[in-house]
């Protein structure tokens, strides 16, 4: 990435129908992967390790990289937690609020507790979707349901303590507390430098 043309990277990004992104996009990205080979030499590992295993940390160094934002760090650490353990239990705002709109907790750890650890990722992206689909908006949120299969992965019954509050109360699905509008940057391709992102730590 980091020796590519910018000119091969938009090339590829329009092979991928990804046709919105201009050149500033192209540059962004063999910008981000020089940046990840000076800073960690190429391997995002060594993120981690600077951050001394904390994810809150990770997110914000992920940050300095190149048109990485909040919204870009989200997307990485919720994905890259399928293979990075000490990444676990990733929940961003958008799981939660997703978790919500169906019944479930709204704390990572919560929501932990309702899948095996290793199906947490998994079960973190199901959430999102699910968030997307063209009834969410519909469904009914006023009592926690005994499961939900997200992603064909049946959760425990929530504990009482955690169930969703009541709808309108702050924030509850459909309250004006809580934003559920995603940044147009959420269908955006994650910018990730480097392939060795996905390396088991």
């Amino acid at each position: 990435m980091a020796v590519s043309r910018a000119q091969d990277r938009l090339d590829a990004l329009g092979r991928a129908h990804h046709r919105r992104y201009d050149e500033s996009t192209a540059t962004a990205l063999g910008d981000g992967a020089r940046f990840v080979l000076e800073r960690w030499n190429g391997d995002l590992r060594r993120l981690m390790d600077e951050a001394d295993g904390e994810p809150a940390r990770a997110r914000e160094l992920l940050q300095e990289v190149p048109r990485i934002g909040p919204t870009g760090a989200d997307i990485f650490c919720r994905e890259v937690q399928a293979v990075w353990p000490r990444m676990r239990p990733f929940a961003d705002a958008r799981v939660r609020e997703a978790a919500g709109s169906l019944g479930l907790p709204r704390t990572r750890r919560a929501l932990a507790a309702l899948v095996p650890v290793g199906d947490f990722a998994r079960f973190a992206d199901g959430l999102v979707r699910a968030s997307l689909s063209p009834d969410a908006a519909d469904r009914q949120t006023g009592s926690a349901p005994s499961q939900v299969i997200i992603d064909g992965l049946p959760t425990r019954h929530p504990p009482p303590s955690e169930s969703p509050a009541p709808p309108g109360s702050p924030g509850s699905p459909g309250s004006s507390t809580m934003c559920m509008a995603a940044s147009s940057a959420e269908a955006a391709p994650p910018l990730i430098p480097t392939s060795r992102a996905t390396t088991e730590m």
